[in-house]
């Protein structure tokens, strides 16, 4: 691949430290994509096994992004790929053990800097700063030996470059002695400036300043021009996580900030505010942006924004209540919110926004933690979303992350299974039985978007034509999981006895059972999804029972499970999806077909039927016993044909059957 002529935008740059994961970067013509990625260093399985028969409320904040940074797992490998969104096509450019950081474009769209942790011999690491001029030619500009800062290599994607327009100045981060800025030459590399205590840098349009935060709590805004002098304070902003973006006129820095709210204008609280500063002066814009209300003692993850490249519209995230993340476009000339939505679900928590230099498509990670979260795609102007799966890697992880979310949607949404006593019966999986959320509900058509999603990513082929079977059981039982949410019982029909041959554990055997009488309902097959159900209440008759000895003396109690009554539930439902949608019971259907299904051999196709079980069959009588005499028949009776005990699995011989003729009733009149 040849680098395309690419640029950063300051408006559209986003970029992130900490609270927020690596940002992802457009090039200027909007063609071409950079972003990190890392690979989870466990085991290659994502979702924990059994988690499609795990019902109980497993909160997977992690996983859709609403965890702390400092709860990020380790990583086994990251690389730093560039994306054509058009066409899909992903190169990897740099591929280490060890984190790299963010890459930055530079303004001619002829290199890629980043930077990158490698280990000396003896153990300790080294810092470096690479400028890539195409996928064969590297070369270092910046080494830094002896890296401590109190910095934690799994920080690094979090650490980002910025390069002046000009393409003579890089200013990456400096790791020793105290964690800083440092301005360098990239043709020789001379460390022209030192900035300690400062991050999040950003060069004005020209090139000509370089605009920087310093601080916790609160944060400054400063900025330094090309003499490299001491630096100009500007204001004291709150909390940014990103770094500042310069207006076109270059006479002003934007920020958008988290903040403690001013009474008496202001809610209690903290507030995410619009702050223009302008560098000439201490005029200062402080625009409060509206978004939800949330709990005040929620960790502050931090507001990712992004202007489009007319200054027009801003791009921000809210994170309100309940865990709901909502991309805003605000106007501020109309100081009005023209859009608040999210193209995925609002479970999952959106952040690294960039916009496209035309402003109609919006980049975005989706879900965490952190730089593990997967790039994703939204043309505002039509809603739709398009995941980037650069690699098997990340294609698990967005299929993790939408099962996360459908997850929390029905665990929220499904109604409670109660018996007749109170007792809380344990669902068999969770997905919800047809006809029990309600076709207008806004929860239905999110899982259904959910499940459309999620089943493109399952289809996908993979990589490599040899798969570890833990990837693609996880990806097989997501499969079903989707079919079902987007109401393709056929396609979940098949999934499922793709997936079932495979289950070892009894119990899970039986949660399938149910999941295929789920189905069957599902499809209208009454008839069917009956004796599934049947087949579950014969082996809930038959629990085990204990012997107790009581006041009145020895009685047999039967053990009580956390299940125990859902096929009465599951046949309950059943019955009334029946009459809602004018299908017949299966007694009445039996009446009007000309054969009626042998329920044995539905035992037979049973996964888990017991083999020591002699069946009843009528089979030829043996010459000896076709001698005897036999009883005269009563007249207008049949006599019974002998049943003759025989070992399943032998050849059912059957005599030759009466024809059976199609009911017919008559007319009225």
């Amino acid at each position: 691949m040849r680098l395309r002529s690419a640029g950063l935008l300051g408006l559209a740059l986003t970029v992130s430290l900490g609270c927020v994961p690596a940002p992802v970067l457009w090039s200027s013509e909007g063609r071409w994509l950079a972003y990190t990625m890392a690979v989870r260093s466990e085991e290659p399985r994502l979702l924990p096994p059994g988690w499609l028969y795990n019902v109980k409320p497993d909160p997977e904040t992690e996983q859709l992004g609403w965890s702390a940074s400092t709860n990020r797992p380790a990583g086994l490998l990251y690389r730093l790929w560039t994306t054509r969104p058009d066409t899909g096509d992903s190169v990897v450019l740099e591929e280490s053990r060890n984190p790299l950081t963010a890459p930055v474009w530079r303004t001619d769209g002829k290199a890629i800097a980043f930077g990158r942790l490698v280990l000396e011999p003896d153990g300790r690491p080294r810092f470096e700063v690479v400028v890539q001029d195409s996928p064969e030619s590297k070369r270092i500009v910046s080494k830094q030996v002896q890296v401590d800062a109190g910095l934690r290599p799994a920080e690094l994607p979090g650490l980002t470059l910025a390069w002046s327009s000009d393409g003579r100045y890089l200013a990456i981060p400096l790791l020793q002695p105290t964690r800083g800025i440092a301005i360098v030459r990239v043709d020789d590399g001379r460390v022209l400036k030192e900035i300690p205590d400062a991050c999040l840098p950003s060069w004005s349009p020209d090139g000509t300043k370089l605009a920087f935060l310093r601080g916790t709590e609160p944060q400054s805004l400063h900025y330094l021009d090309t003499n490299f002098g001491f630096p100009k304070h500007l204001a004291d902003v709150g909390q940014v996580c990103q770094p500042p973006a310069w207006s076109r006129d270059k006479r002003s820095v934007m920020v958008v900030s988290r903040r403690k709210a001013r009474a008496p204008k202001e809610l209690a609280g903290m507030v995410t505010a619009l702050l223009r500063v302008s560098i000439e002066g201490e005029a200062k814009d402080d625009l409060t942006l509206p978004t939800d209300p949330r709990e005040g003692d929620r960790p502050e993850l931090g507001t990712s924004f992004c202007f489009d490249q007319d200054e027009e519209a801003l791009y921000f995230s809210d994170d309100a209540d309940g865990d709901q993340s909502i991309v805003c476009r605000f106007l501020p000339r109309g100081r009005a919110v023209h859009k608040k939505d999210n193209p995925i679900d609002f479970t999952i928590r959106l952040s690294s926004f960039a916009v496209t230099p035309n402003g109609k498509t919006l980049a975005f990670r989706a879900g965490g933690p952190d730089f593990f979260a997967p790039p994703g795609l939204w043309d505002v102007p039509t809603g739709r979303f398009t995941p980037l799966i650069p690699d098997d890697s990340a294609r698990l992880e967005w299929i993790a992350t939408l099962v996360a979310s459908a997850r929390q949607l029905l665990g929220s949404g499904l109604p409670a299974v109660v018996s007749e006593n109170g007792r809380s019966i344990e669902r068999a999986t969770e997905l919800p039985i047809p006809g029990e959320l309600a076709a207008n509900l806004p929860i239905t058509g999110r899982l259904r978007r959910l499940g459309r999603v999620g089943k493109t990513l399952c289809d996908r082929p993979f990589d490599k034509a040899e798969v570890q079977p833990a990837v693609r059981d996880q990806v097989d039982e997501a499969r079903l999981f989707f079919d079902y949410l987007r109401g393709d019982y056929d396609a979940a029909l098949r999934s499922l006895e793709s997936l079932e041959g495979r289950v070892t554990s009894p119990d899970h055997r039986l949660r399938l059972v149910s999941v295929r009488a789920q189905i069957f309902m599902g499809k209208g097959q009454v008839e069917r999804a009956d004796r599934a159900i049947e087949f579950l209440r014969s082996l809930e008759r038959k629990a085990p029972q204990r012997l107790e000895m009581t006041p009145a003396g020895p009685t047999l109690t039967t053990e009580d499970t956390s299940n125990q009554g859902w096929p009465n539930y599951l046949a309950l439902r059943a019955k009334d999806l029946a009459k809602t949608s004018g299908v017949w019971p299966a007694a009445n259907l039996d009446r009007l077909v000309p054969e009626a299904g042998d329920p044995r051999g539905f035992e037979a196709a049973m996964p888990f039927a017991q083999d020591n079980v002699l069946e009843l069959r009528m089979d030829d009588v043996p010459p000896v016993i076709d001698n005897l005499q036999e009883p005269p028949l009563e007249e207008g009776r049949n006599a019974p044909r002998p049943l003759v005990p025989v070992e399943p699995g032998a050849e059912r011989k059957l005599p030759p059957q009466p024809l059976k003729l199609r009911r017919v009733r008559r007319p009225p009149f």
